[in-house]
């Protein structure tokens, strides 16, 4: 950046994503914990966001995301760590180093919108600024900047009780941006749209960090907005991330069988390794006269011919028939449950329970029924060999 501001007009917007003092939206936090009454929601947490990325923290309730999202902005107060944004330490439980969240320039939009009911669109946004004590005609500028950026300039002055939900959400989204902060924190804000609105605004998200590239950091439990936002994914659970990397890695390549379960992988087989080249492997499954071949699981060295493994197979990896370069496995049907556009197989195949779906499963499936033969080509790309557990 070599200390100039980033910045960009869109439609007449122009806003700024980081200082121009050289303090960057990355964020280093090591060893972050946190514990309530007693009980460790997150556990010696180590985390590099990267000046400009969006990641998302995705995992179940529960599993300390939002409050490592809160030790970031300084609405929580670590048991233990070190967080630094930019330059600037802002946490270090060692040196007794608290900054309050005003003092940390960032930008927060939470689940609630959190927005004043008595107040227009414009005061909304413009409130913050105020407390601050911008001069007026900044503040004018900021908030018909930020209003334009989210697209809501026809409504400054409306009430934001007369906004739809969606609305409110981007009102929210506008003040947390009219502060030009070095980093965007959000905190779950579309799970109270509807799927429609969640869409549209998934995709404004989107065009919003490629115009003006804050940093953003992202809590959610939704696995299609974690994927469909971030540059990174940091999945957790039990106050620790269990893996973290590009959405195409933790989707295609689990790192153990957790994360596979967690997004989405339903069949696993104890298998033998019979050889490993690179990220791909051969395995045979336990009383299985078959071998299949497989992805590796992200990160791990440990796999090795001889050894033991779990292999992770999603249900969509089946087509019907043989042939092709493709493993076939064959089965016997145990149930056939038609659900429109997909349809659902349960298949006995060498004594192993197979969950299976296939959106158009083809003329040699729609005929069959239960206690019928079946042979299933199996694609290497969603099958991934993962370690056993310790």
């Amino acid at each position: 950046m070599n200390g100039d501001l980033r910045s960009i007009d869109v439609g007449g917007a122009h806003l700024a994503s980081s200082a121009g003092d050289g303090r960057t939206g990355q964020i280093a936090i090591e060893g972050l914990s946190k514990t309530f009454d007693g009980s460790t929601v997150v556990s010696d947490l180590d985390l590099l966001v990267r000046d400009g990325e969006f990641i998302s923290l995705l995992g179940p309730s529960g599993c300390g995301k939002t409050t490592t999202l809160r030790c970031i902005a300084g609405l929580e107060q670590p048991s233990a760590g070190r967080i630094a944004i930019g330059a600037d330490v802002v946490t270090d439980t060692r040196r007794d180093i608290f900054v309050p969240p005003n003092k940390r320039r960032l930008g927060m939009v939470f689940q609630s919108y959190a927005l004043w009911p008595h107040m227009s669109v414009f005061g909304n946004i413009a409130y913050p600024l105020r407390l601050q004590k911008r001069p007026a005609g900044e503040i004018r500028k900021r908030v018909i900047d930020a209003l334009a950026l989210v697209g809501l300039d026809h409504l400054a002055n409306r009430g934001v009780s007369e906004l739809s939900g969606g609305q409110q959400q981007r009102t929210a989204l506008a003040r947390a941006l009219a502060s030009e902060p070095r980093v965007l924190l959000l905190d779950e804000p579309l799970s109270n749209l509807d799927a429609s609105l969640r869409a549209h605004m998934r995709a404004e998200l989107r065009r919003i960090h490629r115009e003006i590239g804050t940093t953003a950091v992202y809590v959610t439990h939704d696995q299609l907005e974690a994927v469909t936002l971030s540059t990174r994914i940091a999945v957790m659970n039990q106050g620790r991330i269990q893996q973290i990397g590009a959405p195409r890695e933790i989707f295609a390549t689990p790192a153990s069988r957790w994360v596979a379960e967690f997004v989405g992988f339903e069949n696993f087989l104890d298998v033998e390794v019979l050889e490993r080249s690179g990220d791909r492997a051969r395995v045979r499954p336990r009383d299985w006269p078959i071998t299949l071949m497989c992805r590796t699981a992200s990160g791990d060295s440990t796999l090795r011919a001889g050894g033991r493994a779990i292999l992770a197979v999603r249900s969509t990896a089946f087509q019907a028939g043989a042939g092709g370069d493709t493993d076939s496995v064959d089965g016997t049907l145990e149930d056939v449950v038609y659900m429109g556009e997909v349809t659902e197989f349960t298949v006995n195949a060498y004594g192993s329970r197979l969950r299976v779906r296939m959106i158009d499963p083809g003329s040699e499936t729609h005929e069959l029924e239960a206690g019928r033969p079946v042979t299933l080509r199996v694609s290497p790309h969603h099958a991934v060999a993962l370690p056993c557990p310790a």
